[in-house]
């Protein structure tokens, strides 16, 4: 995207607590209207989310690479538990980054990453 800020603030997106096929068509409005001129990063606050479906990952997946094609990076903010589980067996947490706090996420301090 043109005329980006590299000093803007990140986006923080709240994510539902449980994200499957009822609700990803909200997911995906929640990411896609975060796309906003300013903003060079979105963290999906995955911080109460206890249950995840595929559709759920998939979503998050897609929403990357549609985010990284305006310029914005899509940042997890997702600690240990079961979803986190789940897509690391799924190897998913390849193709977008994890973070534990939403803090860590909006800094990409790789130190605080896994």
């Amino acid at each position: 995207m043109t005329g980006q800020s590299h000093d803007a603030e990140p986006v923080i997106v709240r994510l539902p607590i449980e994200i499957d096929g009822t609700n990803v068509d909200k997911v995906r409005d929640l990411l896609y209207a975060a796309c906003i001129p300013s903003a060079d990063v979105v963290v999906a606050d995955l911080t109460a989310t206890g249950f995840c479906d595929s559709c759920g990952f998939r979503e998050m997946v897609t929403g990357s690479r549609l985010l990284a094609a305006a310029g914005i990076e899509l940042r997890l903010a997702l600690p240990p538990g079961p979803v986190r589980q789940v897509m690391h067996l799924l190897g998913l947490d390849e193709a977008v980054p994890v973070f534990s706090t939403i803090g860590a996420a909006a800094t990409g301090d790789p130190v605080t990453r896994n």
